[in-house]
């Protein structure tokens, strides 16, 4: 992991052999050191102006190594404090050590944020040969000798503020795959089965719900469109998914079978995500898995069913009950009348057949 420097100053290293050269830099890069009142303090002192706005350039903190192996020392040691350098001043020619080319390399294998200005007088490295070594890059520029002061200058100020953004926005960077990492955790906290896939159907998030409800792994199916494995209505789904296309979000149930070939009833919500200029580039779909749910309804209906035939055939047989109770009263008197054996014989029959309906 990359460190990020603690405090407020710009940490720069000036490596090259000779003193001067180190001498040269710090009076052109200490901006803020030693300026007591100029003229316009003066001049706003004794006519009473207004001040001049004074531009405050930022402070570097230099050091110096006059060695490539010093220099890759010094590298290795602010690294580890969590103080890395910013930008480092590099001359090409450092006799009897590395020169500045193989210095860099070591420099950026150690901390590969540091930016690099190149000082040379020579033609010792084309400008193609040093991209072959160092290879293409942002964090190198060339500086020619003799220097001219405004170029260091604006070398120095430019590097180390690009330097700074660059590290605002790994450190941004940082925070925000902090909060996703986050955000996956609780999704896979989640019961139900949440998949994110891109226009062409192919998986870009799958929770471990979804592993558990469907059976396959997030490595499985990363990448993958949802065809070459999810076995559904094809139809139905392309019919959802024109709906979500158009109007941005669709809801209903669809049959898929599990990894295992089990059918699977899924009620589903799918919900069409957009960028920051509301140009679609996903779809999020949360699905629950009813089949139980579907299944323990229908047993219940079943139930409720023969419930009420049971209390409609209760009914029928009361009002039976109800019809029949007089023709039974009736049966005793018609017996005491009756003289006819065949009359006799279908009176019984009748009372037998309204007793079994009772």
């Amino acid at each position: 992991m990359t460190p990020t420097p603690n405090d407020s100053r710009h940490r720069l290293l000036i490596v090259d052999d000779n003193p001067e050269i180190h001498g040269d830099f710090r009076k052109l890069l200490s901006f803020n050191i030693g300026h007591g009142l100029d003229l316009t303090d003066h001049e706003t002192f004794l006519f009473d102006k207004p001040a001049t706005p004074r531009i405050v350039l930022p402070d570097f903190d230099i050091d110096s190594a006059y060695q490539g192996q010093e220099a890759l020392e010094m590298t290795m040691r602010a690294f580890n404090e969590a103080r890395p350098y910013v930008l480092a001043f590099v001359d090409m020619r450092m006799p009897p050590g590395w020169d500045g080319v193989e210095t860099v390399a070591k420099m950026w294998e150690l901390d590969p944020n540091l930016q690099v200005v190149i000082c040379t007088a020579y033609s010792d490295y084309a400008w193609d040969d040093i991209l072959q070594c160092l290879g293409h890059t942002d964090r190198l520029a060339i500086l020619k000798k003799p220097f001219d002061a405004i170029e260091v200058q604006q070398l120095a100020l430019a590097l180390t503020e690009k330097s700074r953004l660059a590290r605002a926005a790994r450190q941004s960077l940082q925070v925000i795959k902090g909060q996703l990492i986050q955000q996956a955790q609780l999704l896979d906290l989640a019961s139900d089965a949440i998949i994110v896939r891109d226009l062409e159907d192919r998986v870009l998030y799958w929770n471990n719900s979804a592993r558990d409800i469907l059976g396959w792994t997030i490595e499985e199916v990363q990448g993958k469109p949802l065809g070459e494995f999810l076995r559904s209505d094809i139809l139905a789904h392309h019919e959802a998914k024109k709906i979500v296309l158009r109007i941005g979000s669709w809801k209903g149930e669809t049959y898929i079978r599990s990894k295992t070939g089990k059918q699977l009833l899924l009620q589903e919500s799918w919900t069409l995500v957009r960028g920051s200029e509301a140009t679609a580039h996903s779809i999020l779909s949360i699905s629950t898995d009813i089949t139980e749910r579907k299944k323990m309804e229908t047993q219940f209906l079943r139930a409720q069913r023969l419930e009420s035939i049971g209390t409609l055939t209760g009914g029928i047989a009361h009002d039976l009950n109800n019809v029949l109770a007089p023709l039974l009263m009736s049966v005793g008197l018609l017996k005491e009348r009756i003289n006819d054996p065949e009359t006799a014989k279908l009176v019984n029959m009748l009372e037998a057949n309204a007793r079994a309906c009772t």
